[in-house]
């Protein structure tokens, strides 16, 4: 496999540029633009890779599309395309006169095989297969552009001066404050600020520009440490020893208007449970302080009447509430917003959180699992197997999920049982590769709801391409140590999709950058 040799930024737009070293067809790139079907049956149909950039004379090509061609027959109302691939069948319809027709939101890494119908009226209730009609082709892998100066850790943009782990981001939509409106506003674990005080918990950072496909909005933010967020407590709380990985979830509806802070927190007894909070500013979302303090900071804070007075979402055995056999940890989590929809969540019944747990007795002996609960309207519930235990997706870490419409999504997570890379002597996580899982709710049960049978086994999970500046791809150290990684979509449009990372190379202190998605 040869490497990218340059993705970069011109003007300050995100383009593809210079010249290449070589090309990865499962990283998104080709020698040429010689089409993967070949012509098939009367029409003549091919199903061919769509170029998005340039890089020298080769072009990239979509991560989630694929394009049509053919000869238009005679006769007919219109023509309709079957396509099968990743799990899922897809239709798309074309004009009678139409010779190309664009297949969209397919899967990264996915073989798919197109099949042409011929529709005598407008309800195509008795299409005719087209002699011969079919074609197929590959969707190229994703390729992730680390936005910096150069290529190497320490040359990557710091988005936020004390930016370190916990990485979690907003989009603001329509109807937010204006001072928010259009901005993506960040939740985030600070380092020492330069006096060396040590801020520990969840702090805000507020994008200096409205998101647009121009990095510079992307990649700057102002730190509102100091005056904002849910910190440590100064004594342990009930349930709070710390404040870790969150999530910042905007309001609708009749939860009200406002930013919902869920968060994992270790507590007194030992046991890590998820809980939350709810902003005393609305959209805002820096305040979760009902109290004079604009910041959560005390065990009296976090306790039952304080001002930020920790609620359950998910608690572990012994807690009241139907969790599951055994769990003495529930950990680092996301909840999958229909953003595309509306930046803020209504309390739909079905959305979906993956939590990460532990070895539990009598449900996995793995260390690194994903569990799948629901919101059935009123709390998180587990759905479980015939035994009682949480349906588990094992050997993956970090979940990140991503609205791709309807009741579509993808996941991103770590692989942390490849240790290629990894650091002997480092203390900090090492992920290992990252890769990329899709849901699609049509496949099982309610079609406006994803259920854990409507995501894609672990074992067809995609491999996901990191490359630097210049196109050189990440080494096996480098992607591994990538960490608390956010995915979203700042313009609610799926043609720019960013990630927040921290990153490190092992030894030194990680810190916040962002990638951006090349091949959307």
């Amino acid at each position: 496999m040869r490497q990218l040799s340059c993705l970069s930024v011109l003007c300050g737009v995100i383009v593809a540029a210079c010249s290449a070293s070589g090309t990865a067809t499962d990283a998104g790139l080709a020698d040429s633009q010689t089409p993967d079907g070949s012509a098939n049956g009367a029409l003549g149909l091919v199903l061919d890779k769509i170029a998005t950039a340039t890089v020298g004379t080769t072009p990239t090509f979509s991560s989630s599309s694929l394009r049509a061609t053919w000869a238009p027959p005679s006769g007919v109302d219109h023509v309709r395309f079957s396509l099968t691939g990743g799990g899922d069948t897809l239709t798309f319809d074309a004009k009678p006169s139409a010779t190309t027709l664009d297949l969209t939101d397919l899967h990264s890494s996915t073989s798919y095989t197109a099949s042409v119908l011929l529709c005598a009226d407008a309800t195509c209730g008795t299409p005719t297969a087209a002699a011969g009609g079919s074609a197929s082709a590959d969707v190229p892998a994703e390729v992730w552009a680390m936005q910096g100066t150069g290529d190497g850790v320490t040359k990557a943009t710091k988005i936020v001066a004390d930016g370190n782990v916990r990485i979690h981001a907003i989009a603001y939509g329509k109807d937010a404050p204006a001072a928010q409106l259009g901005r993506t506003q960040l939740y985030y674990g600070p380092q020492p600020n330069p006096q060396g005080a040590k801020v520990e918990g969840l702090v805000v950072g507020l994008a200096k520009q409205v998101a647009s496909a121009t990095v510079s909005t992307l990649d700057a933010f102002e730190s509102l440490a100091g005056s904002s967020g849910a910190e440590k407590p100064t004594t342990a709380a009930k349930w709070i020893t710390n404040v870790m990985t969150g999530q910042g979830v905007p309001l609708g509806g009749s939860l009200g208007e406002k930013i919902r802070l869920y968060f994992e927190a270790p507590g007194a007894d030992g046991k890590t449970r998820i809980l939350y909070v709810d902003s005393a500013d609305g959209y805002v979302g820096r305040d979760f302080n009902t109290g004079s303090d604009t910041r959560c900071r005390s065990a009296a804070d976090y306790d039952t009447g304080g001002g930020c007075e920790a609620k359950l979402a998910i608690g572990v055995a012994g807690d009241t509430g139907d969790w599951g056999l055994s769990l003495s940890n529930v950990r680092q989590f996301k909840i999958g917003v229909k953003t595309l929809d509306d930046w803020r969540w209504r309390g739909e019944t079905g959305t979906f959180m993956w939590v990460t747990i532990d070895q539990t007795t009598g449900c996995t002996t793995a260390s690194h699992n994903q569990a799948f609960a629901v919101w059935d309207g009123t709390g998180w519930k587990f759905q479980k197997d015939a035994s009682g235990c949480p349906l588990l997706m094992s050997d993956a870490q970090a979940p990140s999920p991503l609205h791709l419409g309807g009741a579509r999504f993808k996941m991103y997570f770590g692989t942390p049982s490849d240790r290629t890379g990894a650091t002997t002597s480092s203390k900090l996580p090492f992920l290992g590769p990252k890769r990329v899982v899709y849901a699609n709710g049509a496949r099982t049960g309610a079609a406006d709801t994803v259920d854990y049978a409507d995501w894609d086994a672990r074992a067809s999970a995609r491999d996901v391409t990191f490359v630097w500046p210049s196109g050189t791809a990440l080494t096996a150290t480098e992607e591994g140590y990538l960490d608390d990684f956010v995915h979203l979509t700042p313009t609610f449009d799926k043609s720019l999709q960013v990630a927040y990372l921290a990153i490190t190379d092992g030894t030194m202190s990680p810190f916040s950058v962002v990638a951006i998605l090349a091949n959307p």
